[in-house]
């Protein structure tokens, strides 16, 4: 069970621009071939996208299918701020919605539908990796196995239409995915501890890391998943010395790290923040990482917020938020296992946390 299809990034604006090609509209990756008949009795789909507030429908997915009867799926942020999903099959329709407060910045959120047809039970579950906000998750009962060719093939090719433009990518899997908070550092990634600088993929619960200024703290829990290499979860390449790294590191896009400086200090009020890695992708800061379409991360859960030592910089451990509150999202998420109770409980950050707009601001800043 795992990841079957992986569309290419920046999928959605391939799709709009209305190529009448396949390699126009942009091909991704299939990781497990099928014959056309095959139904997927449960699996995942997911997608990254870019949204504002909206007075008019806002279509995100739209997937017709055939087999074995006619139907469809489609996911849409509707006026006043829910997001709709609908699948409809022969005469049946099954729905649900989620209340988002969408402002009229530009925001990125993560949405994933899973299904298992044996249980009886789907579920959505959107989440908005630059907000401080437990995942929102709805569901329906009794889904439908769903067609393995149409869901594939919406990650390959695409038809206009069928993604919105703000869509970024689209991955389909076999299997019931994770959700909540996901891991960001490769696993060769050097953690400061009192033995010296160890892989991340080594350590384990029990384990002691180096935080400035506390000494010695246990590791709570370490995180692994493999993750389509797309979005947030796309790998960068950070350039030492930038950031104080001694080394070259890879983590993914939406790991945050700590920067300070004059700059900070003048547009933010604070010595440091912390800035996802994406927005160190420049000339001379970071590059995108080359990969595959899949990439495996991993990541440290930690008694408080603390910031990690990673080869001379400073970088966020696993942020759970409020997501303790919820038995459900903890099962359905990577600590699924771990006794709730003795989750720590993160209403914020170690440091001030930059949006995308401010983060794009201060990169503007340092440019000048």
């Amino acid at each position: 069970m795992g990841w079957v299809a992986v569309s290419c990034p920046g999928v959605g604006a391939i799709a709009a621009s209305g190529s009448d090609t396949p390699a126009g509209r942009g091909t991704g990756t299939l990781l497990r071939s099928a014959g056309p008949a095959e139904l997927m009795g449960q699996g995942s789909i997911l997608l990254e996208a870019q949204i504002t507030a909206t007075r008019v429908l806002n279509p995100l997915l739209d997937i017709p299918f055939r087999h074995p009867v006619a139907g469809r799926l489609t996911l849409s942020q509707v006026p006043g701020g829910a997001l709709s999903l609908v699948l409809e099959r022969g005469s049946k329709v099954r729905q649900c919605s989620l209340t988002l407060d969408s402002g009229e910045r530009p925001e990125r959120i993560r949405a994933m539908l899973s299904w298992e047809s044996r249980s009886g039970v789907a579920r959505l579950v959107v989440e908005r990796p630059e907000r401080d906000v437990a995942p929102l998750a709805t569901g329906f009962a009794d889904p439908v196995a769903l067609p393995f060719q149409a869901l594939t093939e919406a990650a390959l090719y695409p038809e206009l239409e069928m993604l919105g433009a703000g869509v970024d990518f689209l991955a389909v899997s076999d299997g019931i995915e994770p959700i909540g908070p996901m891991p960001g550092l490769q696993g060769d990634t050097l953690i400061d501890t009192p033995e010296g600088r160890r892989a991340v993929r080594e350590l384990r619960r029990g384990d002691l890391v180096l935080i400035e200024g506390e000494g010695a703290v246990p590791v709570l829990a370490a995180v692994r998943r493999t993750l389509p290499a797309r979005g947030l979860f796309r790998p960068v390449q950070l350039f030492a010395p930038h950031f104080g790294l001694t080394r070259d590191v890879v983590v993914a896009a939406g790991q945050r790290l700590v920067t300070g400086g004059e700059e900070v200090r003048y547009l933010f009020h604070s010595d440091s923040v912390l800035v996802a890695a994406q927005h160190s992708v420049t000339d001379r800061t970071g590059a995108w990482a080359e990969t595959g379409p899949l990439v495996t991360m991993h990541q440290l859960l930690l008694p408080d917020q603390q910031v990690l030592g990673v080869c001379g910089a400073q970088m966020e451990s696993l942020h759970v938020g409020r997501l303790r509150r919820s038995a459900a999202l903890v099962e359905a998420s990577l600590l699924a296992g771990y006794q709730r109770s003795r989750l720590p409980h993160q209403p914020g950050h170690a440091r001030p946390v930059l949006r995308d707009y401010e983060a794009k601001i201060l990169a503007n800043h340092r440019a000048a």
